[in-house]
């Protein structure tokens, strides 16, 4: 696979730390993924073999992007109670898997406040057809238009950057809240960035009008969205 993120700035890509792996649907891959001193909760043990082993592979992921981030892990992380990742207290993170890929960053809290990553395949028509008011307002869409990219990746590429806002602004607000609360206020394909704005307060650290940057790579009909917020010794430029 070609760079993760190329047009990410070099003053954040520096700080965070990238692991992917292809998932093999298969009892021996299990095991493998057993082996290696991963665990499974036991909310999964009933769960059928790809749900198990995409919940092992992107474990696994984890565990090489800690690892590279020079922290040790060899179990895998624990679950919360809303059934996210429960990182080391120095580090964030974020798991993604979609179809045959699994991705996990992280990086060091003295560098971000937080991060979030997911990866969608590309919507067909008829998908878009049934979802396209759901992910976004009408203003948004617009501003999607103006982008010159097709409207199925646009609006893929949309979705997935509202699913890591979410995941990158959970640890703080610690509760559901939809795509309402973060609007489409700039695109800049030729950096490969949007900003999403958030239309309403979320938590102390998150309030309403409060701009993130999500930077998006695409490839192989999938695209990988990152949302993150330096922290604000750190030059995001």
């Amino acid at each position: 696979m070609t760079v993760l993120f190329a047009a990410l700035p070099p003053a954040l890509r520096r700080h965070l730390y990238f692991a992917s792996q292809t998932i093999e649907v298969s009892d021996v891959a299990q095991t493998r993924l057993l082996n290696s001193g991963l665990t499974l909760p036991a909310s999964l043990n009933r769960a059928v073999l790809k749900r198990r082993v995409e919940f092992l592979s992107g474990r696994s992921c984890a565990r090489e992007a800690l690892r590279l981030a020079g922290v040790a892990s060899t179990d895998s992380l624990p679950i919360s109670p809303h059934r996210h990742p429960v990182w080391p207290a120095d580090v964030v993170g974020s798991i993604s898997h979609c179809n045959q890929l699994a991705f996990a960053v992280v990086a060091h809290r003295q560098a971000l406040h937080s991060v979030g990553m997911d990866i969608e395949e590309c919507m067909t028509e008829s998908v878009l057809d049934s979802v396209r008011t759901l992910i976004a307002k009408p203003q948004e869409l617009r501003l999607a238009a103006q982008t010159g990219l097709a409207e199925t990746l646009a609006s893929t590429l949309l979705f997935s950057a509202k699913e890591s806002l979410f995941k990158a602004l959970f640890a703080d607000v610690q509760r559901i809240f939809d795509f309402s609360c973060a609007q489409l206020t700039d695109w800049q394909p030729s950096r490969q960035y949007l900003q999403l704005t958030l239309t309403q307060s979320l938590s102390p650290t998150n309030p309403q009008g409060k701009p993130l940057c999500c930077h998006y790579h695409c490839f192989d009909h999938h695209v990988l969205t990152l949302c993150l917020e330096p922290q604000p010794n750190i030059d995001p430029a």
